[in-house]
């Protein structure tokens, strides 16, 4: 009788170990206040609801999830600068590189460059390469008193010196491989370094 009763014993204290050690909480108070859903879906709040979920980990700029203030998933933000591609809001979420630097266009990272025509007498013209757009206005460079420059599409700039101008005609595209996207270029850098 009495090795039954310690074996009775020992699986009741086993059972009631393993029981202890392998329960998940039941829920977690949220210290704002606020509305919690619980690991079935429903809402809760904060009395200690069973079935509450544990707390998120706070974000962080390597886990995976574009949560936080970030543009894209773990940069952008307060993280490290967004790649070629990535999501943006400003041009400061991009990251430089070394054959030019990135501009945010249309929420996306984009490559950027800038041409010019130089200094040109009588008219010139310049265009982005290949299938690029201008991502920032115009920019004119000329000297002088009548001179003009103008888009004369999403890819090609003119610069154009009128009568008596005494000096020349220059043009300034700002170029990227993004749609063109003047609105959500930064302001202040008028889209060009």
């Amino acid at each position: 009788m009495r090795a039954s009763f310690s074996l009775v014993s020992a699986l009741a204290w086993a059972a009631a170990v393993a029981a202890c050690s392998s329960a998940e909480p039941t829920h977690t108070e949220d210290d704002d206040g606020g509305v919690i859903t619980r690991r079935d879906g429903s809402a809760g709040d904060d009395a200690g609801d069973p079935g509450d979920p544990l707390p998120d980990p706070k974000p962080t700029c390597a886990d995976g999830i574009k949560n936080g203030d970030e543009t894209d998933v773990d940069c952008g933000g307060s993280c490290p600068a967004c790649k070629q591609g990535e999501g943006c809001v400003a041009t400061k979420d991009c990251v430089s590189i070394d054959t030019g630097s990135l501009a945010c266009a249309n929420g996306t990272c984009c490559r950027r460059y800038t041409k010019t025509t130089g200094s040109v007498s009588g008219n010139g013209e310049i265009c982005c390469d290949g299938a690029d757009k201008m991502i920032a206005p115009v920019v004119d460079c000329a000297v002088g008193s009548n001179h003009t420059a103008i888009a004369e599409n999403a890819s090609c700039a003119k610069a154009a010196e009128g009568s008596g101008n005494n000096g020349n005609a220059c043009a300034q595209i700002t170029c990227g491989d993004c749609a063109r996207a003047t609105a959500t270029a930064d302001a202040g850098d008028g889209g060009a370094d």
